[in-house]
């Protein structure tokens, strides 16, 4: 299995994209990572914004790796 390497700047289409495929609200995201709804909604507009531990981006898909640049 090849692993894919993403850009920061996909990142947020990452997260925006497969929150809106599992149906959920930036509110039910944010609680079921521990963190509020104003932090999911600075991550989907400008990850490196914030400090957030890359494990978070593993909602894209969380089967396999995610490497940044």
């Amino acid at each position: 299995m090849a692993l894919k390497k993403v850009n920061l700047s996909d990142v947020t289409v990452l997260i925006r994209t497969r929150r809106r495929e599992l149906g959920l609200t930036q509110k039910q995201l944010g609680e079921r990572l521990g963190i509020d709804q104003r932090t999911v909604s600075s991550l989907e507009k400008n990850p490196g914004s914030i400090s957030v531990n890359l494990s978070l981006i593993h909602i894209s898909e969380p089967t396999r790796p995610l490497y940044i640049s």
